[in-house]
């Protein structure tokens, strides 16, 4: 992938190295004794956890062709969010550690007692997803891309909450700047943003022309300039330099 590319294939992803499926109850405040039911996946070992790279293109292949459970199938659910789970870690983790690192930074900065990263987790500790959170983007993931191969047109109302869904997940993502190389970046804070910004691309390269910093989109993904023209500026630029 070029240095240009704001969206890159390769995603950096935490996993732990095991996982619960537990059911959680709470008391709900505004309603007096009625309790809620929740299934929630929870590591297993707090810091027992590793970083590796995964593909966004083959994980959004695999969510796109799940042969999913019947609706009303909960255990079916349950133990297919599980298994995602165990393949490619919480779809919201990487945005807790970003958090938790962030913090941490700012205490560096303003307090001589800052904790370290195991210390931060011990003491809040990232709580663990809902089964609903994959079960969400799997449809969210089918839909759209049935969408876009139109193959099944959306009706009205569920253009609608699909496009809901969408803005909720892009609100993940966030655009950067590097100093260095001059060139704006889009930073996904969790896999889910990942997945769903890169359908959305309709998979075309997202891309910063090395010349003006435009954003264009581009069917290759070695281009370098969003036109012949910054192409042509870029390439006397570097001739001037070398006389």
């Amino acid at each position: 992938m070029q240095d240009n590319a704001l969206l890159d294939d390769d995603y950096y992803q935490y996993k732990f190295k095991k996982y619960t499926l537990g059911e959680y109850y709470s008391d709900q405040k505004t309603l007096k004794n009625v309790v809620k039911t929740s299934f929630i996946i929870k590591p297993k070992e707090l810091f027992s956890y590793d970083k590796y790279k995964i593909s966004i293109e083959s994980t959004i292949q695999r969510l796109s062709n799940e042969i999913l459970p019947d609706e009303f199938d909960l255990d079916s659910w349950h133990q297919l969010s599980l298994q995602l789970t165990n393949d490619y870690g919480f779809l919201y983790f990487n945005r807790y550690m970003q958090s938790a690192k962030d913090e941490i930074e700012l205490l560096q900065h303003t307090d001589w007692n800052w904790p370290l990263l195991n210390e931060y987790m011990e003491k809040n500790p990232y709580k663990g997803e809902s089964v609903n959170e994959w079960k969400k983007l799997i449809l969210t993931v089918q839909q759209i891309t049935m969408s876009l191969n139109k193959d099944e047109p959306p009706t009205e109302s569920k253009k609608y909450f699909l496009n809901s869904s969408v803005a909720n997940y892009l609100k993940g993502v966030n655009p950067t700047f590097d100093f260095d190389k001059q060139l704006i970046k889009l930073e996904c804070e969790s896999l889910a943003s990942a997945i769903i910004l890169s359908i959305v691309s309709n998979r075309r390269h997202l891309m910063s022309c090395y010349q003006c910093n435009k954003l264009f989109y581009s069917k290759r993904s070695d281009t370098k300039y969003c036109s012949q023209t910054c192409g042509r500026k870029n390439q006397g630029s570097r001739n001037k330099k070398i006389i």
